[in-house]
């Protein structure tokens, strides 16, 4: 946690010290374990082939029902950005969530002002959809 503060920063709300203790990220886990078993979320980790952590992709906020949504959030480490990491770990992501889990819209949220993001989420978005940070299928 502590090696991407800085680089993260930007992107982040401001947090002070104790988020990043090991018994703050403790919780963290917990809770995001307990989302994943009622089903109101995914969290994915990027890896490399000798299993360091490169970053995290997440499925947030599942609806199920006629909506079948879900809005997607990812990081990629300092070391690792613009590699075209994140923009795989987003794709293989919403294969996923497309045929796994059975959604039909995610959804991209970011920060006023993250031109970077916005790019990026350009990247997966489906032509036509009515926004550039939504995919369809």
């Amino acid at each position: 946690m502590t090696a991407n503060r800085a680089y993260l920063a930007p992107w982040n709300p401001q947090r002070d010290d104790d988020y990043f203790t090991i018994g703050t990220q403790t919780g963290t886990i917990r809770t995001a374990l307990a989302d994943e078993s009622a089903d109101r979320s995914v969290s994915l980790v990027i890896i490399d082939q000798d299993d360091e952590l490169l970053g995290q992709v997440r499925l947030n906020s599942i609806i199920r029902g006629a909506f079948r949504s879900a809005s997607i959030g990812s990081w990629v480490s300092a070391s690792h950005a613009v590699r075209g990491v994140a923009t795989s770990a987003v794709a293989d992501t919403l294969q996923f969530a497309f045929d796994e889990l059975g959604l039909h819209r995610v959804r991209s949220w970011r920060w006023a002002g993250d031109r970077a993001g916005r790019r990026f989420a350009g990247t997966w978005c489906q032509d036509g959809s009515e926004s550039p940070e939504t995919r369809w299928k």
